[in-house]
């Protein structure tokens, strides 16, 4: 290597250092990045441009001891970073580290007394107590140098003193006289002071929420601590300027949801004074297009969060709200409206937003209808002709069921080749090897979107439409992975790292939907055939099977447990019984009651699909893969076998009323 050629690195290296998002891989990769990423200068510019002067110290603790040192601290201050008094005070809080013997001693004095996890959890190592000495006292050192000793306040909290300049212990109505009466102190606080709150805490959503303790431990912000912040910006916007002067240019950032939320909640307040009058979608869009100016910004994650917020009040505000939006997203944001329905379906049927009701999707459901003339329908039926778009009201149905669908599939990344049977063989059984294989029994496959989701689609929707079809092939992969588990570890009741109610609501959800007769489909086989429990086998053999064939039907209704979900029945709009005890090794948990018939008219299609189910059932019959054990459990071999008897000893099959096969449809296994 050329002199020339390191000197490019050097420098090219100190610019580059600085824009990767996660530099590890990069100092593994060449000695020289190595170096460059030790270097102090090169730190406090990553650091700095990556979390803002404003944050750049908290989370050059936060990495810890390898990564903050002495001189860091210095560039990171010669780089406009900010040390205001909060800081100081947080840190104060939270510097240096927990006797564990002290702690051991006190559980072992105190057995059965105290809650051990809650003692654990309380002295959970802080932020800043890997800290070392010399940087704490550096830190303290710079703090006293740049604010005069009497106005340190060490033992403050600036920002319980913002809480009440900006009078957050008042109603909102009281809040502006008082804020204004206090704007010295504040601006002082702000300017002098450099009074900025930490950072908000990352949004987790594969992890359950827990209660927020003040101070937190992580180091983070808590959202209370965060709405004093913005509450104050919305009755003060002035305050967003000076926070700007001192170098937090993330503030918009850091209560941009915060801030949204609140203005709606201003706007339509759930608890309205005599003197309150209802805002029109004028005066919704003037303040939101106010804040957006301001630098806030209306994300669709936001507008989910605003349509959640008044989800329980739809019907009174929602018609306003979301046009209001609307009109935000297609004239400020340039957003069209496919876009813009597609992206706020998405952001509703997150399963991480846990709804509490299905109105919101309702309610979107109904805006699908409204806007079905203005939006753009070449793009969704290409070949639909002029006069088929002005039977608007025939195709609506599908309409809706594509804006739902399409949202389905962005979330769960729903593969639409990989689910479908194959179109020469009909269904692709040779796949069911990879499906659950002797690693993945071990992993729960859980639900990819909510209970309460799916419960609603089987509602709105037909049977044999593609998004209920999608949604069971959910609901039945999450079902048979659960048997297996339970198979696996027969001394649980409920799989490892599954709550009792998400365990509930995944049977409920299995017997709402084979319940209403929703159909299977030939790659639902490959699951089918791995499943021991007759919870799972007998909607398909003694439900589904029949009813196709005309024979017999001694599948009987599923109980439900009526408090873990609301239910829904297509042909009895009623509620089931409360669920029995559940065991995965009991087939006593579908009790036949009763037999009913089939009675269909005929037609070449259904004929044609009998046949086709007939063959690729003899054909899995006779197979090699029917006799290993990996692939096929006992109970299906036998609950097949039993099916395929039956079927050839009926009047059905006495009739001769298939179609002749033909060699496309035929299926062939090895």
């Amino acid at each position: 290597m050329t002199i020339f050629d390191i000197l490019n690195i050097e420098i090219i290296g100190n610019d580059l250092f600085k824009y990767v998002d996660s530099p590890y891989n990069l100092t593994l990769s060449c000695k020289r990045f190595y170096n460059i990423s030790s270097r102090p200068t090169a730190r406090a510019k990553w650091i700095i441009r990556k979390y803002g002067r404003a944050h750049a110290l908290f989370h050059s603790i936060r990495l810890g001891p390898n990564f903050i040192n002495i001189p860091l601290v210095k560039c990171i201050l010669a780089n406009n970073g900010i040390l205001s008094r909060y800081f100081i005070q947080r840190l104060l809080m939270h510097f240096g580290k927990y006797d564990k013997k002290l702690i051991e001693l006190k559980i072992e004095h105190n057995a059965g007394q105290i809650d051990e996890e809650k003692l654990k959890q309380k002295v959970k190592s802080p932020w800043a107590s890997n800290l070392s000495i010399p940087v704490f006292t550096f830190l303290i050192s710079e703090a006293s140098s740049q604010l005069k000793i009497e106005e340190l306040t060490a033992k403050g909290n600036d920002m319980e003193l913002f809480h009440f300049l900006s009078a957050g212990p008042h109603v909102i109505s009281d809040a502006p006289d008082i804020l204004f009466r206090n704007m010295d102190n504040i601006k002082e606080l702000i300017h002098k002071m450099k009074f900025i709150p930490f950072p908000p805490r990352p949004k987790k959503n594969d992890l359950p929420s827990i209660p927020e303790e003040y101070p937190p431990k992580d180091g983070y912000e808590n959202s209370r601590q965060l709405n004093v912040i913005a509450r104050a910006i919305l009755i003060c916007k002035d305050l967003v300027p000076m926070w700007i002067e001192i170098g937090y240019y993330q503030i918009c950032e850091d209560v941009n949801d915060l801030v949204m939320q609140g203005a709606t909640l201003i706007l339509f307040p759930p608890s309205p004074t005599p003197n309150y009058a209802k805002p029109d979608a004028t005066k919704v869009i003037e303040r939101l297009d106010e804040l957006i100016n301001l630098g806030f910004n209306l994300t669709y994650s936001v507008i989910g969060d605003i349509l959640q917020l008044f989800e329980n009040r739809l019907t009174e505000v929602g018609d306003i709200l979301f046009e209001s939006i609307l009109k935000i997203k297609t004239e400020s944001y340039k957003d069209s409206i496919e876009n813009f329905t597609n992206k706020v379906i998405e952001e509703s049927i997150k399963p991480e937003r846990n709804l509490k009701n299905s109105n919101l999707w309702s309610f979107l459901n109904q805006k699908l209808a409204y806007h079905i003339n203005i939006m753009d329908f070449n793009k969704y039926f290409p070949k639909i002709t002029d006069y088929e778009i002005q039977q608007m009201q025939q195709h609506l149905e599908k309409f809706q069921e594509k804006a739902f669908l399409k949202a389905i599939k962005s979330i769960t990344n729903y593969n639409s080749t990989a689910a479908s049977a194959d179109s020469s063989n009909f269904a692709n059984i040779r796949g069911s090897s990879n499906i659950f294989n002797s690693n993945q029994r071990n992993n729960i496959t859980s639900l990819k979107l909510s209970s309460r989701f799916y419960n609603w689609v089987i509602r709105e929707f037909k049977n044999e439409s593609e998004i209920v079809s999608i949604c069971f092939d959910d609901i039945l992969k999450t079902r048979v992975s659960i048997n297996q588990q339970l198979i696996a570890n027969p001394n649980v009741d409920i799989p490892s790292d599954w709550k009792l109610c998400s365990f509930k609501n995944a049977l409920n959800i299995w017997g709402i939907y084979c319940n209403n007769s929703v159909p299977f489909k030939p790659n639902h086989l490959q699951y089918l055939s791995q499943a021991t429990h007759n919870d799972i086998l007998s909607p398909f053999f003694k439900g589904f099977l029949p009813r196709l064939f005309q024979m017999s039907i001694t599948f009987t209704q599923m109980t439900i447990d009526n408090s873990s979900a609301p239910i829904f029945n297509r042909e009895t709009e009623s509620s089931f019984p409360p669920t029995q005890q559940f065991n995965e090794n009991n087939d006593s948990y579908i009790v036949i009651e009763k037999k009913r018939k089939f009675e269909s008219s005929e037609t070449d299609g259904q004929n044609g699909e009998r046949y086709k189910w007939k063959n690729l059932l003899e054909n899995l019959r006779d197979s090699s893969l029917f006799s290993n054990r990996a692939l096929v459990t006992s109970s299906f071999k036998r609950n097949l076998e039993e099916f395929l008897g039956e079927l050839n000893d009926s009047k059905f099959m006495t009739n001769q009323k298939l179609l002749p096969a033909s060699k496309a449809q035929r299926t062939h296994f090895t």
